[in-house]
């Protein structure tokens, strides 16, 4: 089953605040530790988009929608 995966994206110096999200396939819906875990590479893609790489930043508000195939 497709899961759609959202965090916002805060950068802890304010440069940064956006949302972040992916869509995974797996056969059971994720904790929200695995969701989050789930999420930092897009999370850091968008950082290195942004130009603020190197700066600390937390995602907040997990959450995980099924998605209809």
């Amino acid at each position: 089953m497709h899961y759609r995966l959202k965090a916002h994206l805060l950068c802890h110096d304010v440069r940064l605040s956006d949302w972040v999200e992916t869509v995974v396939d797996l056969e059971e819906a994720p904790s929200p530790a695995e969701a989050e875990r789930l999420l930092w590479p897009a999370a850091d893609a968008l950082v290195a988009r942004q130009g603020c790489e190197g700066c600390p930043y937390e995602l907040s508000s997990v959450t995980v929608v099924p998605e209809s195939d």
